[in-house]
């Protein structure tokens, strides 16, 4: 959101899961003040980024299904390697750029 409005202040923040762009874009259209409207370009564009940086910290947070270990931890577990594995199997992988994608994660932890 800085890259839009660099002089950006938070006044108050609250996080909920987004389905997709449009889900996104009617989300930020309640909650945004009256003013300039994203374009869909900048909307996905934004989401991309979002995802990207999420997809970068979850490398490292503690998931429930891999008994609580961080996917990285799992990847060089030979003992959780394969349930990783079959969690990124059950990611879509369908281009979506509003989607985490299993297969940039696949190659971050060189699986």
């Amino acid at each position: 959101m800085r890259t839009l409005d660099p002089i950006l202040t938070i006044v108050d923040e609250s996080r909920e899961p987004v389905p997709d762009t449009r889900a996104a874009t009617e989300a930020l259209g309640r909650m945004a003040p009256a003013g300039p409207a994203l374009s869909d370009a900048d909307a996905t564009s934004v989401m991309e980024q979002f995802i990207l940086d999420y997809e970068q910290k979850w490398l490292d947070d503690s998931i429930p299904a891999l008994a609580g270990l961080t996917p990285r931890q799992a990847a060089n577990d030979p003992t959780r390697r394969d349930d990783l594995i079959r969690l990124l199997e059950s990611f879509p992988d369908d281009g979506n750029p509003t989607r985490m994608s299993p297969t940039r994660i696949r190659a971050a932890l060189g699986l």
